[in-house]
């Protein structure tokens, strides 16, 4: 069984079998789609609730797929790359280094909190509207503790760098969020740019106003990573990065499955992980994504079902896998503040460990090295550079 949280009703539980007939029939009746799109506009549900396993032509957010709903009294993995504890150990935590995370919101969590800069909220109509942090779904919250969550045992990839939550429903909200960190670059020091969500890629680019929206940020000198989506299932497999991620010029995050083991000799691409051979090949590399243990947003749709005094929940996807990498490069940017977004790329790639079993259209570059990414960005910050 798996729980997917469906708007704001209770969490709906399918079997796999159900799930493959919803998309098939999604797949053969455009008028059903329509019908599911009038509703969700008529409802005025949260978009970034629903899942793209059922609504892909609708063309809303990556979603997640949460892992039966564990909390941290269930889970003894919490599923971080191999190294991350050596680093931070080496005082290389992030400081100095901002993240903006286009999702749905960032809740105050006690591990977040203290670091959250500013707040926007793109989904009241035209106007953004400064708010305190929020999260009705969780995703958000999940993402942000993954890269900068500092929890006393439970911690993210970079704990002592600072967060920018600009919380959004849909695509267009999202191209909203994307300009205005764009605009406020630099009144911010906003450094990298996450997005954990994404839409199907019109087969024209030229009509793909996520993609341009994300190029934008790379050429304003944002580091944006995206993920590659959840659209792998059977053997449709090989065209299924979604939009933004298919863009050449950004960070595509695949995820990996790292079997619940520290060792990394059973490592896997995650069974759906969006995979393709567009655009130079993406992902560009894959990181860990199922059964990462993250902050939970209270009271959010994800803490529906769970303990009250849960603070942490599991989730599986690209959406995990991508601010892995965001929290890496904080780190690579702390280590060396000059890199830009090609450089970064070519160290992310050429660290990466590639592994056996699975081409380069499932896992890119590789699975994401820390320890050896840092590193190479600090040796490069000591190298003169060519005039």
């Amino acid at each position: 069984m798996c729980s997917i949280p469906f708007g704001y009703s209770d969490l709906v539980r399918i079997t796999q079998a159900q799930s493959s007939a919803i998309r098939s029939a999604l797949s053969k009746r455009p008028d059903v789609r329509k019908a599911l799109r009038e509703y969700v506009h008529q409802k005025g549900l949260d978009l970034s609730a629903f899942s793209t396993d059922y609504v892909r032509s609708a063309r809303l957010p990556i979603e997640h797929q949460i892992t039966d709903s564990m909390s941290e009294g269930e889970m003894t993995h919490i599923s971080r790359p191999e190294g991350l504890k050596n680093l931070h150990n080496q005082g290389i935590t992030g400081k100095g280094v901002t993240v903006a995370v286009v999702d749905s919101g960032i809740a105050p969590h006690p591990d977040l909190k203290d670091r959250i800069v500013t707040f926007r909220d793109f989904t009241s109509g035209r106007r953004t509207v400064k708010k305190s942090p929020l999260d009705p779904t969780g995703h958000g919250t999940h993402v942000a503790g993954i890269i900068a969550g500092h929890g006393s045992e439970i911690t993210g990839i970079a704990p002592e760098a600072e967060l920018i939550g600009l919380r959004i429903n849909s695509e267009e909200e999202a191209i909203r969020a994307i300009d205005w960190a764009i605009a406020n670059k630099e009144k911010y020091s906003i450094d990298i740019l996450n997005l954990s969500l994404g839409v199907d890629a019109p087969k024209n680019p030229a009509e793909d106003e996520f993609r341009k929206a994300a190029e934008r940020a790379v050429q304003a000198g944002l580091i944006v990573v995206a993920a590659a989506g959840n659209e792998c299932h059977g053997t449709s497999c090989r065209s299924t990065i979604s939009s933004p991620g298919i863009s050449p010029d950004v960070i595509t995050v695949g995820a990996l499955d790292d079997k619940g083991t520290v060792k990394q000799s059973d490592d896997v691409v995650y069974a759906t992980s969006s995979r393709g051979k567009e655009n130079g090949g993406k992902p560009d590399l894959i990181a860990e994504g199922v059964n990462v243990l993250a902050p939970l947003a209270s009271k959010s749709s994800f803490a529906r079902g769970l303990a009250k005094s849960a603070n942490y929940v599991a989730l599986a996807g690209s959406s995990q896998a991508a601010p892995m990498v965001s929290g890496t490069i904080a780190l690579m940017l702390e280590a060396n503040p000059d890199l830009n977004q090609r450089e970064v790329k070519q160290i992310l790639k050429m660290t990466a460990d590639t592994i056996p079993g699975f081409d380069k259209a499932a896992q890119g570059a590789g699975r994401l090295d820390i320890k050896g990414a840092v590193m190479s960005a600090k040796r490069r910050a000591s190298t003169p550079r060519k005039v």
